[in-house]
């Protein structure tokens, strides 16, 4: 479990860093206009839709976790502050 996360953690990472190694490709004159310029512009895009509806989902069940605990008796909580 823990392994799982933890490779998890490093593809969200490489998710940001992948959009700069693409452009950095890129800025080769004999990549920009060819097939593959069109293909990693592609790449980058669909990158770039996948990285905001993971933030997106990840946001929503952030939300879920927070209104689950709103039912809790605050009087519990003030015992340890």
């Amino acid at each position: 479990m823990l392994k799982r996360k933890v490779i998890w953690i490093y593809m969200k990472n490489l998710s940001w860093f992948l959009p700069i190694v693409i452009l950095i490709i890129g800025a080769n004159p004999s990549i920009a206009g060819s097939f593959w310029w069109k293909l990693l512009g592609f790449l980058l895009f669909v990158g770039i839709v996948a990285l905001c509806v993971s933030s997106w989902i990840q946001a929503n069940r952030e939300q879920r976790e927070i209104d689950e605990n709103k039912h809790f008796d605050p009087v519990v909580f003030r015992q340890f502050n």
